[in-house]
């Protein structure tokens, strides 16, 4: 199953030791399956895209568990089926939280958990995962409207969500309503430090300073960030030729800034 990333669109690739489990390559992604004979009807299960959790090794692995399952008398599809009806938006994100919160950075994981828990749980969470729609998430998304920009942080993360559950199968693939939901202009945000908290900004600084807690390049760089309003990035790529001592003055060949 090495050749899975270079299909083509149309394309497909069979295992040839375990019978029945391939890939296939759709329009936008490749996608691992099963073909089975389930109590005498030949059925196609799929078992999930490729990417994370499912590369060739764990795809393939989970055909052979569904095989097994099969010969044991057992129906996978409906087993499927009815977990995907019973599963809710609460337990689902538990799952979420303990499979995949993990991977993200910490301040995005603890956005995520901050997000989940005072909003997303409070309003969908005895909601099955597969009956949310486009009227629920357009509501739960106007009613955040007085706050633009948390609003559409609420609504990146429904659908990381319900994303993800559709990958496992526990909501239906291709239903997510959130890419319909148009999202708030977001004004740029703009604040400056008043007189008293530029005083305590300098006085920090030079304690640090004093104590070693901060080296004195680091200072000299929020220092001529706070004097200039330049950009970080211009001011840690200083060059000698742009400094005019003489003058008081830094002239930037290119400044953003103006």
């Amino acid at each position: 199953m090495t050749t899975v990333a270079a299909l083509r669109p149309g394309e497909t690739i069979r295992d040839s030791e375990l019978k029945g489990f391939g890939a296939r390559r759709q329009a936008d992604s490749t996608v691992y399956f099963l073909r089975v004979t389930v109590k005498g009807r030949l059925r196609w299960l799929t078992i999930g895209p490729h990417g994370n959790p499912w590369t060739p090794t764990t795809a393939r692995q989970e055909a052979l568990r569904l095989k097994v399952a099969i010969t044991d008398g057992d129906d996978p599809v409906l087993a499927r089926d009815k977990e995907r009806r019973e599963l809710t938006f609460a337990e689902v994100v538990e799952r979420f939280k303990a499979e995949h919160i993990g991977k993200l950075k910490v301040r995005t994981a603890e956005t995520y958990v901050r997000l989940l828990d005072h909003f997303l749980v409070p309003y969908f969470g005895r909601r099955r995962i597969n009956d949310i729609d486009l009227n629920d998430i357009s509501g739960f998304h106007a009613r955040h409207g007085a706050t633009p920009r948390q609003a559409n942080a609420l609504l990146a993360v429904l659908s990381k969500v319900l994303n993800w559950a559709a990958d496992r199968h526990w909501r239906e693939a291709g239903t997510n309503p959130c890419a319909k939901i148009k999202k708030y202009r977001q004004l740029p945000r703009e604040r400056y430090l008043s007189e008293d908290e530029l005083g305590r900004l300098g006085q920090a600084l030079q304690e640090a300073e004093v104590s070693r807690n901060i080296s004195p390049y680091a200072a000299a760089a929020i220092q001529l960030l706070l004097l200039t309003g330049a950009r970080l990035s211009e001011i840690l790529t200083l060059k000698w030729d742009y400094l005019h001592l003489d003058r008081g003055l830094i002239l930037l060949p290119d400044s953003k800034t103006g």
